[in-house]
């Protein structure tokens, strides 16, 4: 008889990002892959969704109904803990799952949920919510959300970290996150990385135009040091994809070759439009899934060492080691766009690199610790 796993997510997983976010194609291509050794069960909130232009058949379903207000984000958490609390209390009385695993903020109300009906409990943390870092207030512009922040932190953080102690188990998403996780929590953590289907991007044609591509135009995210870069290189394109910043006009007009595309759902269309994807980020990335993904399309990425950035390119020769050193970017992007044989090598040793992150070596690396969790 198979082991049983009750996943409680406040968001369902989906089957491609141009459905939802990387971290939540993550959770669906371990779970397809782990239904062929345990029971799956998901309780979460169906109408987040539209899913009617994809299927979760793969998965026992239960869903969540939760009637959300508007713009106040902690009373929504409130909302969504109660709300699943109850639901999964209920559930329980009709099946019994041999592993309640959960995340982001429903980690307290899960594993005491977990706990006093003798049902083991895994804490899944590929993020820092749970750890409501006060360095985050000075990413936030809105008033609205810092005060939010701050609530949230009042009202959750001690629950949260109490419940990260007391689960059975804890996975992380990276080296970088699990060093981090443990000393802060005082736990042992094991990692499992964000997998990839290498072959899903092979049709992926990379531009042969030198176009650069950044994702994310975010203070956090580097996007003064990419406007710097591009300052410095007035010949090469620069594309930026995401929500545009609110001075982007003024940005545009003073630098011809940065364009601000807007945000597009499918990665791939992107790495189709650009030869190097540069991730300059200024925060400690817990991982950095887009990477992996520029590798296994044919696009080189140069990164910050932020992280759990290394881990995801892997050679060290695509690392910048001082973030605000813009000669060294430029350096690094001249390289690879004007040398075609370093950057054929340094796609060919990437290539390699990430087959680590396959859906195989990460899926059983998940299968055996789950399994270890149950006997």
């Amino acid at each position: 008889m198979k082991y049983r796993i009750l996943l409680v997510s406040e968001i369902p997983p989906v089957p491609a990002e141009k459905y939802g976010s990387g971290g939540l194609m993550s959770t669906y291509m371990l779970l397809n892959y782990l239904r062929n050794y345990f029971d799956i069960h998901i309780l979460t909130n169906m109408s987040v969704y539209d899913t009617s232009s994809f299927n979760l058949k793969e998965f026992k379903l239960h869903n969540v109904k939760v009637q959300k207000i508007p713009k106040v984000g902690f009373i929504n958490n409130l909302i969504e803990i109660n709300r699943f609390r109850n639901e999964l209390s209920i559930l329980l009385e009709s099946i019994r799952p041999d592993i309640i695993m959960s995340n982001t903020h429903l980690i307290s109300s899960c594993v005491d949920v977990a706990s006093r009906h003798n049902i083991k409990s895994v804490v899944w943390i590929r993020s820092y919510e749970n750890f409501y870092l006060s360095e985050e207030l000075k990413y936030m512009k809105s008033k609205y959300k810092k005060i939010d922040f701050i609530i949230k932190k009042v009202l959750f953080r001690n629950k949260d970290y109490r419940a990260i102690r007391k689960a059975s188990f804890v996975l992380v998403n990276s080296i970088y996150m699990k060093n981090v996780v443990d000393k802060e929590f005082g736990v042992h953590s094991e990692v499992v990385y964000p997998p990839i289907s290498c072959d899903s991007y092979l049709t992926i044609k990379p531009s042969d135009v030198k176009v650069v591509g950044f994702l994310k135009p975010e203070v956090k995210k580097g996007i003064d040091i990419v406007i710097e870069i591009a300052r410095r290189m007035p010949n090469i394109e620069f594309l930026c994809y995401g929500e545009k910043p609110v001075n982007y006009e003024k940005i545009s007009s003073e630098l011809n070759n940065l364009h601000f595309v807007g945000w597009i759902n499918d990665h791939k269309k992107i790495f189709s439009s650009i030869r190097i994807l540069i991730v300059p980020s200024i925060w400690e990335e817990p991982f950095g899934r887009v990477v992996i993904e520029a590798l296994a399309s044919g696009v080189l990425p140069i990164v910050s060492n932020r992280g759990g950035l290394p881990e995801a390119v892997g050679d060290k020769l695509l690392i910048v080691g001082d973030n605000w050193n813009i000669d060294a970017w430029v350096k690094k992007i001249q390289l690879y766009l004007e040398n075609g044989d370093a950057f054929e090598k340094a796609i060919r040793v990437g290539k390699e690199h990430i087959k680590k992150f396959s859906i195989e070596n990460q899926g059983k690396n998940m299968k055996i610790y789950l399994e270890n969790v149950c006997s």
